[in-house]
């Protein structure tokens, strides 16, 4: 499928290149569906330019929701990245009644996966707190899955094994 397409560059040459693009794809007897496409823009004049070249195109300012993560202003960035920690954090909140091994796929599957993919795609210094803050919340579910929340002797020998990769016996945690 030829679903995403992603042009950057200066306004005037990002908005030559998806003219060019939707006269190619038109000649291979694909549309470009201008109802899902966005264009980011730094001001009113460059809003203009794109509105009057590209019709029916969604302009935006602020950023721009990119394979799940979004880009542009840091402020939203760093809302972003706390937004999913925060969903995450409902995901396993009380995860200490499922049997270990289903709490454990739960605590990856479903708390940790869309973290992973936020941290790969976001820029490093808008997301860090808001990691830091996933890896205490995985912890803590974890604690309250294998040892029940209580002391545990060797607990920081079962994290480094759960921070390990699939390949070596870890659940690829942070």
């Amino acid at each position: 499928y030829l679903d995403d397409m992603f042009i950057t560059g200066p306004q005037e040459h990002a908005t030559r290149a998806m003219l060019e693009a939707r006269e190619a794809l038109t000649d291979l007897n694909l549309m470009l569906n201008v109802k899902k496409t966005a264009c980011l823009v730094r001001c009113e004049e460059q809003a203009r330019a794109v509105r009057e070249a590209l019709q029916g195109v969604t302009i935006k300012d602020e950023g721009l929701d990119v394979l799940g993560a979004f880009l542009g202003d840091p402020g939203r960035c760093k809302h972003q990245a706390w937004e999913v920690v925060r969903q995450a954090r409902v995901a396993i909140r009380d995860i200490s009644h499922l049997p270990s091994m289903q709490g454990q796929l739960h605590l990856l599957h479903c708390a940790h996966s869309k973290v992973t993919h936020l941290a790969r795609l976001m820029p490093p210094d808008e997301v860090m707190d808001a990691l830091a803050e996933h890896d205490r919340n995985i912890e803590a579910a974890a604690a309250r899955l294998v040892k029940g929340g209580g002391r545990m002797d060797g607990w920081e020998l079962v994290m480094r094994q759960m921070r390990l990769p699939f390949r070596f016996g870890g659940m690829g945690l942070y």
